[in-house]
């Protein structure tokens, strides 16, 4: 089986949309949570929108876990490698990106990933 490559904002996403089905909450329950549209909330959890870190630390407090449980190992322990393998098999330089230790797909940075900082 083949790995699918995401961005970092999509695997952000799919690790929250984990930890909300086993919460048994949905998109709505997320949105009033952090007091935006549903729609606003499917745009982050699909990665098209960034998911800022004070939205992630509010659904963890959410979901009562961790923000490390809410992120999972694979994306804390992320590495960047410096070369990749290709298709023909040589190594070339590795994208911008990450991926992560143990997970079962491959992460690399896009242009939609960017953590909030505003305030900061």
């Amino acid at each position: 089986m083949a790995k699918t490559i995401i961005t970092p904002a999509e695997a952000v996403g799919k690790e929250v949309k984990i930890w909300m089905a086993r919460r048994g909450l949905n998109q709505g329950d997320i949105a009033r949570i952090l007091g935006v549209t549903q729609s606003s909330v499917s745009e982050k959890l699909r990665g098209k929108i960034a998911i800022s870190i004070t939205d992630l630390i509010t659904i963890a407090a959410a979901l009562e876990i961790s923000l490390a449980d809410l992120l999972g190992e694979g994306i804390l322990n992320a590495k960047i490698p410096s070369t990749v393998t290709n298709n023909e098999g040589n190594k070339e330089e590795a994208p911008i990106g990450f991926i992560p230790n143990g997970a079962s797909y491959d992460v690399v940075a896009g242009a939609r990933f960017e953590l909030a900082t505003s305030g900061l």
